[in-house]
């Protein structure tokens, strides 16, 4: 799997087209899994999306946020929409340093 994930730069888009094995794919970055995974969540009700975010939460207060998971999830939930969203990139942008780690951590509640 880590052979698969692309970097994007740090304030790049949360979507953008790049080539893989020759042919042209539409590609997420860390920032845009977890914002599709807030979406799936507000939007759909999508439990295992949830617990994605939950693990974020979980992964960004390790590194710093404070508050801990659960009021940082609780937080997040309660959070309209747009201001949820500019709350993931808030934090992402603040927490997160190594995205392939967080990638691993978040997307371990979707396997």
């Amino acid at each position: 799997m880590n052979n698969k994930i692309l970097q994007f730069p740090q304030q790049g888009p949360d979507i953008q087209e790049m080539m893989l094995d020759g042919k042209p794919e539409m590609m997420l970055s860390a920032r845009g899994v977890v914002l599709i995974c807030l979406s799936s969540w507000k939007l759909d009700g999508n439990e295992r999306a949830h617990d994605a975010l939950r693990r974020y939460c979980e992964y960004i207060c390790s590194h710093g946020c404070p508050g801990g998971a659960v009021k940082t999830l609780a937080e997040v939930d309660g959070l309209g929409k747009g201001d949820d969203a500019a709350w993931i990139r808030r934090t992402f942008a603040r927490y997160v340093t190594d995205e392939a780690s967080l990638m691993q951590y978040v997307l371990e509640a979707l396997a």
